[in-house]
């Protein structure tokens, strides 16, 4: 399993997505995701596995975060939620184990 470094900044999504896009093996591609043009919401992804991590504006109190799969058909290559988690603002024992949890997930797709 992958050691969370102390020093992670728990809240914020940019810092979890570049530790993981770091983390992860070479072929993993990091983007910003242009669609909340705030740096609330960032993606980490390859040719077949997108992980999303953001602000959870649903219930403004933490982060949230998503896998994706990618699945290839007659109308092109769409995206497939798979799984999501998330934690509240400063539980940084839940979060640990999220961020474990998703970084499995992601690393086991490549």
């Amino acid at each position: 399993m992958i050691e969370i470094p102390e020093d992670l900044d728990l809240d914020n999504p940019k810092k979890i997505a570049q530790w993981l896009w770091q983390n992860l093996p070479e072929d993993v591609t990091y983007k910003y995701d242009g669609g909340s043009g705030d740096g609330s919401s960032w993606i980490v992804e390859n040719a077949d596995t997108r992980f999303a991590i953001g602000e959870d504006v649903i219930e403004d109190d933490g982060l949230c975060w998503a896998t994706y799969y990618a699945i290839n058909d007659s109308y092109g290559k769409h995206w497939e939620n798979d799984k999501y988690g998330g934690w509240a603002t400063g539980d940084t024992t839940t979060a640990r184990s999220e961020i474990e949890y998703a970084f499995k997930l992601f690393s086991e797709a490549i």
